[in-house]
């Protein structure tokens, strides 16, 4: 086996003898409880090399400082884990998703008892979960999602838990006889028919569903969604389908350090099983999947917002033609999902781009598969001027986020590729459902449920046309705990979303999906190109309906906490705030770190929740500027989210100079990036 390198620059060895042999007892404690045997023998070997004399010392304690020098463990952040496919307590391993498993089981079972005990039930409770994984994984070190999943199987099996391990296949992804009824249905006059899928995983959104559909009371997907090659995540939905949040996330956290020790000796052995005889985990566990995915796609075409406008009773062939769209699944797992939605939705499946179809973990084609970073979508345009298509739709590689592009031809300018930000889809998905949902349900009380990072755009069209807009932290971990609160209140919440390119379309998965988002743009752009409009036109509609808005996101690189808190400090102004930035006049501040601020507030305390670990802090101008900046909960950056409204008649040129101007002397002066080492992503 080669030797692992860890990416991250190295950690000089200038520690006392006291600090070495407490980083050797911590890889000699993992060593003894580490399943895996590759990353359990290189450790040892390490642990063997840093007690010679040998030149290769040295190397062997900074891999082991870098593994172990930390104390403590990975974080239980956004949702669940996500960290490094490295061994150590730090890193997204075997071991690791034992433990964490082995809290939450253990977690689950004491609340319920309490709850049980609170309503004098003697009952029992046969508890449920329902696992996906994705294709990620690191062969030096022995880690992938699917061997991953099935630990937490086996663990979640040993603590009594009835598990569903989902295990997806090609013929999923073929169409059901219902859907083949439709004489535009036919797989085999489709130039990618569902038998080219040979790598069939789970998508998020499946999961999420899944949770609720199964009635589960825990939901894990290990996947690192649009994270680098060498990262893995572990996420947790609970058994309202939504991600972990306070305090659940936080007694979680506590639990997994009472259950360090694995239960059981012979996981390693149980794994191997699975993975020999998958059968062995499941009885008729494709069958039980496929009707699973059925269901999901059934949820999908019932949720009030299918029009069938793709169908041969709504629009001839000719009329079909006119729109064509390329795909690409970022090298993830989207594509058999998009196939079949589209093919639900009795639409001509998108042109799939052959180089980023199949799953694969190295991401050869992207620096990052985040169809948000700049260049990104590069070989998808290229691959779609080739093709002739108008239309770019993009998952990042776990599918629950969708991006759109379209060819623009402007009469005095030269042709280009329009990017559509997250919150200019995120206004046109707003309006487009209303618009739906209304026509069918006009009495229905509707809300729709956004970030506060978000663009006020959508909270406009909602005051416009007397709908409930509601705005919360950001994550979707905070959007679906909102929306499940507005359901309760008899609201129809029939869209959310974060600007990070995360929808939520219906209410049949509480979390962002962008199988059903992109199965529902697919409707919208072949409503539009029908009538020779494009989606660009439609958004400058919402414009010119409801003012224009312009936003300007991005991020700084930024893994060190000290920079984080002095640009937070330079805004908190040892509590008395900043009254003005760069000249421009501040009228409100908002902190929603601890112990919390707003100036709008007679208390001064916010409505919503603070934080200590992932601060928010949003500073509105008098000028109509918005301003948001935040340390990542997930990632080593440092977030702003800048908008600007145009005051009536103003055009979008002039505001769009404006909020450029404000954005460089904004970034300037609160960041400092030449003085705090920080670099640009975006």
């Amino acid at each position: 086996m080669s030797k692992y390198t860890p990416p991250a620059k190295k950690v000089p060895i200038d520690r006392s003898t006291a600090e070495e042999e407490a980083i050797l007892e911590r890889a000699k404690e993992w060593v003894a409880y580490d399943p895996n045997p590759q990353t359990r023998d290189w450790i040892q070997s390490l642990l063997v090399e840093a007690s010679s004399l040998s030149s290769s010392s040295s190397s062997s304690k900074e891999s082991l400082t870098e593994l172990f020098g930390k104390v403590g463990r990975i974080g239980f952040g956004t949702a669940g884990l996500r960290g490094p496919m490295v061994p150590g307590p730090h890193g997204l391993n075997d071991l690791v998703v034992i433990q964490a498993t082995q809290g939450i089981a253990r977690y689950i079972q004491q609340q319920q008892q309490q709850e049980q005990q609170q309503r004098n039930q003697d009952t029992p409770k046969q508890w449920k979960a329902v696992i996906g994984y994705d294709h990620r994984c690191n062969p030096k070190m022995g880690i992938d999602s699917f061997t991953l999943a099935c630990y937490a199987m086996v663990v979640l099996q040993h603590a009594g838990f009835e598990v569903f391990l989902l295990r997806p296949s090609s013929a999923e992804m073929a169409l059901t006889t219902a859907e083949k009824d439709c004489p535009n249905n036919d797989d085999d006059d489709d130039d990618f028919s569902s038998s080219a899928f040979s790598n069939v995983f789970v998508p998020t959104p499946l999961v999420a569903f899944a949770t609720r559909d199964l009635q589960c009371d825990l939901g894990i997907m290990i996947t690192a969604s649009h994270n680098p090659k060498q990262d893995n995540g572990y996420k947790v939905f609970w058994s309202d389908g939504c991600q972990i949040r306070s305090p659940i996330d936080q007694g979680i956290a506590s639990q997994i350090l009472q259950e360090l020790i694995p239960w059981n000796d012979n996981y390693y052995f149980q794994v191997k099983l699975i993975q020999q005889h998958p059968q062995s985990a499941n009885s008729n566990a494709i069958q039980k999947t496929c009707e699973l995915v059925n269901r999901y796609f059934t949820s999908i075409k019932t949720s009030g917002f299918y029009t069938g406008v793709g169908s041969t009773t709504a629009t001839t062939s000719a009329e079909k033609s006119t729109l064509k769209i390329a795909y690409t699944a970022m090298h993830g797992v989207g594509a058999p999902w998009i196939h079949r939605a589209y093919r639900t939705f009795h639409l001509p499946s998108p042109i799939m781009v052959p180089q980023q179809v199949q799953p694969d973990s190295t991401f050869p084609t992207v620096t990052y598969p985040n169809p948000e970073e700049t260049g990104a979508l590069s070989l998808a345009m290229h691959f779609a001027e080739q093709q002739g298509c108008s239309i770019i739709l993009a998952n990042d590689p776990d599918a629950d986020r969708l991006a759109v592009a379209e060819y623009i031809i402007p009469k005095s300018q030269s042709s280009h590729w329009q990017v559509f930000q997250g919150d200019q889809l995120g206004a046109i998905f707003g309006h487009y459902l209303f618009t739906i949902f209304k026509k069918h349900h006009p009495t229905a009380k509707i809300a729709m449920v956004a970030s506060t990072v978000s663009s006020q755009m959508l909270s406009a069209i909602a005051k416009a046309e007397n709908f409930t807009f509601v705005d919360t932290l950001p994550g979707f971990k905070h959007i679906g705990s909102q929306s499940l609160l507005l359901r309760s209140q008899g609201y129809k919440v029939i869209f959310s979303y974060e600007e990070a390119i995360g929808y939520c379309c219906g209410e049949h998965v509480c979390d962002k999906d962008g199988i059903t988002a992109a199965a529902i743009m697919g409707e919208l752009l072949l409503s539009l190109y029908k009538k020779n409009q494009t989606l660009g036109g439609y958004l400058q509609h919402l414009y010119d309906t409801y003012g224009e808005f312009v936003s300007s996101n991005g991020y700084y690189f930024c893994d060190d906490p000290q920079v984080i808190t002095r640009v937070l400090n330079r805004v908190r102004n040892g509590g008395r705030y900043l009254t003005d930035v760069a000249g421009y006049s501040i009228a409100s501040v908002r902190d929603l770190g601890i112990p919390g601020y707003d100036s709008t507030r007679q208390n001064f305390q916010p409505t919503l929740p603070t934080s200590a670990s992932s601060p928010l802090v949003t500073l509105h101008f008098h000028n109509g500027c918005v301003f948001h900046l935040r340390p990542s909960g997930t990632e080593p950056k440092f977030k702003y989210y800048i908008e600007m409204q145009g005051k009536p008649g103003v055009k979008r040129e002039v505001v769009l100079h404006e909020l450029g101007i404000m954005k460089a002397a904004l970034l300037e002066e609160i960041f400092q990036p030449t003085k705090n080492g920080l670099v640009s992503g975006s």
